[in-house]
């Protein structure tokens, strides 16, 4: 049975692509974050 309403020529993501990405953000966020935190401790110290 298809979906009446389904758009055609849609391509599904490999289940993994969405976890890479995932990831790769994570990284772009914890990176500064862990400037901030060196630079938060050096100012308490």
């Amino acid at each position: 049975m298809n979906n009446p309403s389904a758009k055609s020529g849609l391509v599904h993501a490999h289940s993994k692509d969405p976890i890479t990405s995932v990831r790769n953000r994570e990284a772009e966020v914890i990176r500064p974050l862990g400037e901030i935190e060196a630079l938060v401790n050096e100012v308490e110290a």
